[in-house]
């Protein structure tokens, strides 16, 4: 199918587009505010150290909300959830953007914001997750998935340009500004997404559930499913080891690469691999998608190794394209096997301990790498972290789950979804032709 036709279905389900605008603005405008808030703090006298501060307490929000935010949005309409959570963020970037602008830059205050904002996005990723599965076409999931992707990936290059821009001529307030901005959009969008009803508990059933079973009932569906919380762990060490990559390459391109300018090139490189890997999408579709998945993670371990032996910039450069198709095509299989396997009703819950393997990890492992390219030296770290990926992708492939599950082939839906009517939901009785 051509890519034009293929765009035209997929972005032809109302919903799904409304959540496409509303993940394509926020992720603009979330590209824009690291440097936006890593600017307001130092142009102002703030040390690094500062940033470490705020950065961290945002995270260490996220990281909390995370697994309650699974319950929550298994049990409440999913765009109301993000919708809510974007205006929070409108509410708290828009402070610290006009705090700034009126030249107060408080730390404290600051970090409060950021508490707020780190809050708002652990109640938005789960609710997030969850969407997809209720907006795209079936038989289209993994191209939504590819579409999103490409376009978040495509928008986390350009976002930081124009942050770039906006603080080199009016200044870090108003990059701030403008993401408070892109929430307001994402919201606007995120409220006008049409879900099909949630079944009806009928008369007699048992008293709803608490909180803590529903949370125990979420972690149920992960630790029964062995590729589930296998893959987890996986991606829990994986964010461990590239961190090595993420801490010490700037010190390597400084010393050997030419500095910032080789540095931003790798980036780069590993963003337009990403890209790369996210229109792989739309045209690979394993049987085994889990296999295929894990086993595409090795594609890591070349750039990590080069740059740890200080190879030719050039060379580097190509590995980064297989680093960032790495990255990201494994993780459109991965939420495409959780969207066919997982109980829609649990998706949210599952994709919150996703999320937590993912996130929780970040603030120590910055620190541990550090702490061992002090003890061991820049290149055995590095190398050791390339050697550690291939032994956890090495442990994760023997898991059988994980080389059995199969792709579900869904066939083409035989109903045309109205502008009207979320896919799936039946026309009501009496209005057809």
């Amino acid at each position: 199918m051509k890519v034009r036709i293929l765009l035209t279905e997929v972005l032809g389900e109302r919903s799904f587009r409304r959540q496409y605008l509303a993940r394509a603005v926020s992720a603009f405008g979330t590209a824009m505010a690291p440097i936006g808030l890593s600017f307001a703090i130092l142009d102002r006298g703030g040390s690094a150290a500062d940033l470490g501060v705020v950065l961290t307490a945002g995270s260490i929000a996220m990281i909390t909300l995370l697994l309650f935010a699974g319950v929550w949005a298994d049990k409440y309409p999913r765009n109301r959830l993000m919708a809510l959570a974007d205006l929070v963020r409108v509410v708290s970037q828009g402070a610290l953007a006009a705090a700034i602008l009126a030249g107060w830059t408080n730390l404290w205050f600051i970090a409060a914001t950021q508490v707020v904002s780190g809050a708002a996005s652990g109640l938005f990723s789960p609710a997030s997750s969850g969407l997809t599965v209720l907006t795209a076409k079936p038989s289209r999931l993994q191209e939504s998935n590819s579409l999103l992707s490409t376009t978040n990936t495509a928008l986390a290059a350009v976002g930081p340009l124009v942050a770039a821009v906006l603080i080199g001529t009016v200044g870090p307030g108003w990059c701030l500004a403008a993401d408070a901005a892109s929430f307001a959009l994402s919201a606007l969008f995120c409220s006008g997404i049409v879900l099909r009803p949630r079944p009806a508990r009928q008369d007699g059933d048992a008293a709803e559930p608490g909180f803590l079973t529903e949370l125990r009932q979420g972690w149920t569906e992960v630790s029964t499913r062995s590729w589930i919380w296998s893959t987890i762990l996986a991606c829990a060490a994986w964010q461990v080891l590239y961190s090595s990559f993420v801490v010490l390459g700037p010190a390597v391109a400084k010393q050997s690469f030419g500095g910032a300018g080789g540095w931003a090139a790798v980036l780069t490189a590993v963003s337009i691999g990403s890209a790369l890997g996210g229109l792989l999408g739309f045209v690979w579709k394993p049987r085994r998608p889990m296999l295929v998945s894990t086993a595409v993670q090795v594609g890591l371990v070349p750039m990590v190794l080069l740059v740890a032996v200080r190879a030719p910039l050039v060379l580097v450069l190509l590995t980064a394209l297989l680093a960032g198709i790495a990255q990201t095509y494994p993780d459109l299989l991965w939420k495409l096997t959780l969207q066919q396997h997982v109980p829609e009703e649990a998706m949210s819950r599952v994709s919150s301990y996703d999320w937590l393997g993912s996130v929780a990890m970040n603030p120590l492992s910055f620190v541990l790498a550090a702490a061992l390219s002090s003890t061991f030296g820049v290149v055995t770290t590095l190398t050791g972290a390339a050697v550690m990926l291939v032994v956890v992708t090495a442990l994760v492939l023997l898991v059988p789950s994980i080389r059995t599950i199969r792709r579900i082939e869904t066939e083409e839906p035989t109903e045309e979804p109205t502008e009207d009517r979320a896919p799936g939901v039946p026309e009501p009785a009496g209005q057809s032709a």
